[in-house]
């Protein structure tokens, strides 16, 4: 995510352990609550025809196109051009 890097770098090592304890508790990881917003948003903006899917991926913080592409076929089974193309035939998608 844009940012995540400095926004981890101001986080104490003691809020740091709260948060992957809290995590814990909850059963999932930071990973995993990245993971899961990155495909939120990658679905909502997918939904917006004026952002291109290169800049979605850069604006999920993907560091390749590839790499989101491959992230979001494990999410969907499908690849980003696939999903907003089913999106202009289906809009309640």
């Amino acid at each position: 995510m844009p940012g995540a890097a400095s926004s981890q770098a101001v986080i104490s090592p003691t809020n740091a352990r709260t948060l992957y304890r809290k995590l814990a508790e909850e059963n999932t990881t930071y990973r995993a609550v990245v993971d899961e917003v990155r495909h939120e948003l990658a679905l909502r903006y997918l939904g917006d025809a004026t952002l291109a899917v290169r800049e979605i991926g850069h604006l999920l913080g993907f560091a390749t196109s590839p790499s989101f592409h491959r992230a979001f076929r494990r999410w969907t089974g499908t690849t980003p051009s696939e999903y907003r193309a089913g999106l202009r035939e289906n809009p309640s998608r």
